[in-house]
């Protein structure tokens, strides 16, 4: 238990560790959102002549 409390800023610590984790999780479906986006994109504009 002696771990996870870190001194007294364990709680810093993990809220920090848990919002890093949160944003890279947004960013990587933000990411194959906009990869779907293009693609999509650029399966239109190669139908048309």
């Amino acid at each position: 238990m002696q771990f996870l409390d870190m001194g007294n800023y364990g709680f810093y610590v993990w809220a920090a560790y848990g919002v890093t984790a949160l944003v890279i999780a947004v960013e990587v479906i933000a990411v194959r959102l906009r990869w779907r986006a293009v693609a999509r994109a650029a399966g239109e504009e190669a139908d048309t002549p």
